[in-house]
């Protein structure tokens, strides 16, 4: 029988015989790169000396020949490798948790029944933790492969498949669940037609036809045991591959459904929030003030808006009532998030922006109004030297210590009457003007001082 020597032996030869050819390729092509003629005519291999050539050929070792009984125990071995692989991949699919064991709910997956799988733990458990470890796993499995390879290798090909049909009505019951929006046990009309509408919100007759035979007591609606026997029978009769494709494409059109309804849901709003006189419609004079949202409008401006808002309503207006209700401005969107949803959402984060800037604003002007209404301690509806001097410097002991040409300054700039004191009417739109130039400074006024309405407060108390 042939030594690891021999093996040696051999493999040096030929690492030798190796060398010497690809010496010869690269001579040759050198010797092209300068003459192409004698290149091709060249070979280096016939130019070694023939007495060399066959010093190295027979220094050459035989390839050692294995018995048959050897290759049948190499085969073996590489068989059982690719076995136990094998038998990690189904483990690492029954071990949903990624612990590295399988409990008894992971372990019955791959089992005709619970009390099998109560078995296989009871009898496999070696650390008696009440799981099996990946190594108990593999000896286990190992030893059925052992006594026959056949029997072995079916008993992994049956637990993957139990463990994929499981998964799959496990999926099965998820997609119901979504659909079943009420989570009232069945799925009715509305939640079936989120089923069947498309990306265009259309379906297909063949579509309504399938679903309708899924009724199986004719109650007009899809139980949840109706919907898990269709899917189940598709499974087992047609093939796990179209039954995995028809759940995926329900799936997919259920998202579809959740991305439509949390869109509307932004759309209902931007609806409420353009509602101003919560009419429940929206007139061309409420859509215009957000087609522009420019503060000085011109006139050529306001009414250009006016027109591209008639417009709008009156191409929407289905019931031409003249403005447009809830109904009608969520088909409109809807149809356009459908078509074009970049657009869409473009549109709506614009108005997003504008309400947002608006609700802004509002809050700046009623905090406006409070602090105004707070340092008109005199109830006058007015600010004078004394109490603008308290608002500029925030605290009642140090108010005498400000300058008078400071508090004379700050009136004399919001003071359009020329009255000597700061009304209301003034007050505001100072700061309106001021927020529309420099928000980011207005916010931190108003911030400064409502912290010195809540310093002079402490202080009273």
């Amino acid at each position: 029988m042939p030594t690891g020597e021999d093996f040696a032996a051999w493999e040096a030869a030929n690492r030798a015989r190796a060398a010497l050819e690809e010496v010869a390729v690269r001579r040759a092509h050198n010797v092209k790169a300068k003459d192409e003629v004698s290149a091709v005519k060249m070979s280096y291999i016939g130019n070694i000396p023939e007495g060399f050539q066959r010093h190295v050929m027979s220094q050459r070792p035989v390839p050692p020949v294995l018995s048959q009984e050897e290759k049948q125990n190499m085969l073996k071995v590489a068989q059982r490798r690719s076995f136990c692989q094998e038998a990690r991949r189904v483990f690492a699919i029954a071990d949903k948790d990624n612990s590295l064991a399988l409990d008894v709910s992971e372990v019955r997956d791959m089992c005709s029944s619970e009390d099998m799988a109560e078995y296989m733990i009871q009898q496999f458990d070696g650390d008696g933790d009440g799981k099996l470890s990946l190594a108990e796993w593999l000896q286990w499995v190992s030893s059925q492969w052992e006594r026959s390879p056949r029997a072995g290798t079916r008993i992994l090909k049956i637990a993957e498949e139990r463990l994929m049909k499981r998964a799959f009505e496990v999926e099965v019951a998820a997609v119901f669940q979504l659909a079943d929006s009420d989570g009232s046990g069945c799925l009715e009309m509305p939640e079936l037609l989120d089923l069947l509408h498309d990306e265009m919100g259309e379906t297909t007759s063949e579509e309504v036809m399938s679903l309708a035979m899924l009724d199986a007591d004719g109650d007009g609606r899809i139980s949840e045991e109706e919907w898990h026997e269709f899917m189940v029978y598709v499974y087992n009769e047609m093939s796990p591959e179209v039954a995995v494709m028809i759940l995926d494409h329900y799936a997919h059109r259920l998202e579809l459904r959740r991305v439509e309804n949390e869109f509307l849901a932004v759309v209902e709003q931007i609806f409420t929030a353009l509602d101003k006189d919560k009419s429940g419609t929206l007139d061309p004079r409420e859509i215009s003030s957000y087609l522009t949202p420019d503060e000085q409008l011109t006139a050529e401006k306001a009414e250009a808006a006016w027109k591209l808002a008639t417009h709008f309503i009156a191409k929407l207006d289905s019931d031409e009532s003249g403005a447009l209700d809830m109904a009608e401005w969520k088909a409109f969107m809807l149809q356009k998030f459908r078509t074009s949803r970049v657009n869409a959402e473009r549109f709506t984060g614009a108005l997003l922006k504008v309400m947002s800037s608006r609700a802004t604003k509002e809050r700046v002007m009623s905090d406006a109004e409070e602090i105004f209404l707070a340092y008109d301690a005199d109830n006058s509806g007015g600010l004078v030297i004394k109490e603008i001097a308290l608002m500029l410097d925030g605290n009642a002991q140090l108010a005498q210590s400000v300058k008078e040409q400071a508090a004379l300054a700050f009136i004399a700039e919001m003071d359009t009457d020329r009255s000597g004191v700061i009304e209301l009417p003034e007050w505001k739109v100072f700061i309106e003007t001021a927020y529309r130039t420099t928000p980011e400074q207005v916010l931190a006024f108003i911030k400064q001082l409502r912290a010195n309405m809540r310093m002079m407060n402490r202080m009273k108390q």
